[in-house]
């Protein structure tokens, strides 16, 4: 059979840059580098109105300079995940020898009343 055949995924450019990260030397941890300073979501009010509360995860590329370059949710309700990127996007990390991977899980829960 002759022809054009598309391929079954195409990703994103975001997605494909971070597929690839590994061509930047990219060490991938797996428990992760720890931040040294964080940044508390705040909730978002539709969430809050709704009642959704859960967990947020994350996929995070880091600089050598310990910034955070990209964040991707993996998972989580989408009336929490901006909330969440924000958040983590304005974290900081210890500098390292090269640029890392991690995934971070971002909590959001509704106080009991």
């Amino acid at each position: 059979e002759l022809g054009f055949r598309p391929p079954l995924y195409v990703p994103t450019p975001q997605r494909l840059a971070m597929m690839t990260a590994d061509r930047w030397r990219l060490q991938l941890y797996s428990a992760g580098p720890q931040p040294i300073e964080r940044k508390d979501p705040v909730y978002p009010r539709a969430a809050v109105r709704a009642g959704v509360q859960g967990t947020v995860r994350l996929r995070v590329l880091i600089s050598k300079e310990g910034k955070v370059v990209q964040t991707e949710a993996i998972g989580g309700h989408p009336l929490l995940v901006k909330a969440a990127r924000e958040a983590v996007g304005r974290w900081k990390y210890a500098t390292q020898d090269m640029v890392s991977m991690t995934r971070v899980d971002v909590p959001f829960r509704l106080p009991v009343r």
